[in-house]
């Protein structure tokens, strides 16, 4: 089953068009709806079966700190493979790189050109963005990485690795964002000198995956009302699910902020 990412309306939108009132929602909520029907239903609590649907999503962001900062939401898809489905060599595995030229795209950071659509191997995507390594598609994902307005009219891009603070520690990054492995997620890409004394379980992000997919998403945040990211994904099948992180959401901790944890959704059982 393949999962087929289509470009979604905009940059991002007002939330309006969810018919909620606004003060319900909640920073990193989901909503979905499907092809043909009006109403929209909220992603918590539900195990919904999206099974060969076409889904239209939108993501909230409600910013509390900085009322104009933009950013940029990566959206994980994918499936877990089946028991019973044959698994497939690593040279035929790929991840699908997605990111449409959206308006509103250029600002203070510089122009962002339109990427399109790429297929990078699996084992290439997971060397790149969880153990820093150089690989052989560099340019690809060169071109699909960009520089971007971030918080406080700071130019910062998709993949940079620096981590995210040294005291206290979070050895996260951008970069490691990109993961399908939630380790490297939740504590940073693997150095590269570590790497090749084989500490790291090389390739682990990708094992047992099928129809992985990530798309980008720039947005602009609306200081008087919260701000939805859409997009839509069709042809999901058995065992779907979509991660979501925000490069520039932020989450109280204690009395300072800190990188805001990623998202997971189930879609279909």
């Amino acid at each position: 089953m393949t999962i087929v990412v289509v470009a979604g309306p905009g940059m991002a939108d007002d939330c309006r068009f969810l018919m909620r009132d606004p003060l319900d929602l909640r920073d990193r909520q989901v909503f979905y709806r499907l092809k043909g029907t009006d109403g929209w239903t909220s992603l918590d609590g539900i195990q919904p079966d999206l099974n060969r649907q076409s889904v239209e999503f939108a993501y909230v962001i409600r910013e509390s700190i900085d009322p104009q900062r933009s950013g940029v939401v990566i959206v994980k898809s994918g499936r877990t493979r089946r028991l019973d489905e044959p698994p497939t060599g690593r040279a035929a595995k790929n991840v699908h790189l997605v990111r449409r030229a959206e308006p509103n795209g250029t600002g203070a950071c510089g122009a962002v050109a339109d990427f399109g659509e790429a297929n990078i191997p699996a084992a290439s995507y997971d060397r790149y963005h969880d153990e820093g390594r150089k690989v052989a598609e560099g340019g690809v994902l060169h071109a699909f990485h960009f520089r971007y307005a971030a918080r406080k009219a700071a130019c910062h891009t998709t993949d940079d690795s620096s981590q995210d603070s040294i005291v206290p520690w979070d050895p996260r990054s951008n970069r490691s964002q990109f993961s399908f492995d939630p380790a490297v997620v939740s504590g940073g890409t693997y150095s590269q000198a570590i790497a090749w004394i084989g500490v790291t379980r090389t390739y682990a992000s990708s094992e047992g995956l099928a129809d992985q997919r990530i798309e980008l998403k720039q947005y602009r945040v609306d200081a008087s009302s919260p701000t939805c990211v859409r997009f839509r994904l069709s042809g999901l099948g058995r065992g779907s699910f979509l991660r979501i992180n925000d490069l520039e959401g932020l989450v109280a901790n204690g009395l300072s902020y800190v990188r805001a944890n990623e998202n997971q959704w189930s879609l279909s059982p």
